[in-house]
């Protein structure tokens, strides 16, 4: 394992904390055919250095807490926040959301992670007009909002 680069050696910039992400690796959803196995990812982010994790779209790692804990103790990376998609602007969509949510938020809160990372609906049904790398429409800037797993655990 690479020595952790997720902090900056300049004294000016110490307190920024640079962690990593799937999507990082052309990883945008749970289970696509075209992307990077979990494991070779996991195994490259932290040969590349990274200490920090924001474990991307729910269901690309482990969602059971006690492996996705093994799985990221084994390559030295503390899990910050894990990433789901929801409506929250229709009613009709609440339950899903809210059951989506709790998922994330128990597993996280489980291993140590401190945020929930909500994405509109649209970013995980489409590969175009979305960026990439957050899930978030140049367009619609704002949308992507984060709430603490403990507040989703229950």
């Amino acid at each position: 394992m690479a020595q952790s680069k997720a902090r900056n050696t300049d004294p000016r910039f110490s307190k920024l904390a640079i962690g990593v992400c799937p999507d990082q690796w052309g990883v945008w959803f749970p289970n696509d055919p075209k992307q990077i196995p979990w494991r070779t990812a996991l195994a490259e982010m932290a040969e590349a250095g990274f200490s920090i994790m924001e474990t991307g779209p729910f269901g690309y790692f482990p969602t059971d807490p006690k492996e996705l804990k093994t799985v990221m103790d084994d390559h030295g990376f503390q899990v910050v926040a894990g990433t789901g998609w929801g409506i929250l602007h229709k009613e009709e969509a609440w339950a899903e959301t809210e059951k989506t949510f709790r998922a994330i938020g128990e597993t996280h809160a489980a291993v140590g992670a401190e945020y929930v990372v909500h994405l509109p609906r649209s970013s995980a049904t489409t590969r175009r007009g979305s960026s990439p790398t957050t899930g978030c429409s140049p367009r619609r800037r704002g949308t992507c909002t984060s709430a603490t797993p403990t507040a989703w655990a229950g």
